[in-house]
């Protein structure tokens, strides 16, 4: 599930000299920042060492266990080494106002291990 928060953008009333004019006060921005996994799924389960997360966002670049990786099109691709038995990897995209962060959680076995 997403964490998504609305920015709030502080404005302020111009005065003219013959009186106010008026303008909104606070604003929605409107680029919230999306992060959206594609793949691998949540709670995957491998025996390899490591593993390819690619996804999308509308932010130019997102921080992956608080990694810095370009975002090129919309689309972001990452291999991430992975250790034996849970792994829960953060993923956040920012815009200076809001983070939208999601964490994935994929389990490594062991090759002897059995699934």
């Amino acid at each position: 599930m997403q964490d998504i928060r609305m920015a709030i953008i502080l404005g302020a009333s111009v005065l003219s000299g013959s009186g106010c004019a008026q303008q909104p006060l606070a604003q929605v921005s409107p680029n919230l920042p999306t992060l959206e996994i594609v793949s691998p799924f949540q709670g995957t389960v491998t025996t390899t060492t490591s593993i390819e997360i690619n996804g999308t966002s509308n932010n130019h670049e997102v921080l992956v266990n608080g990694n810095r990786h370009l975002v090129i099109d919309g689309i972001f691709s990452v291999s991430i080494e992975l250790t034996a038995g849970l792994n829960d990897i953060l993923l956040q995209a920012g815009n200076g106002y809001t983070t939208t962060s999601q964490t994935l959680r994929i389990e490594r076995m062991e090759e002897t291990q059995q699934f």
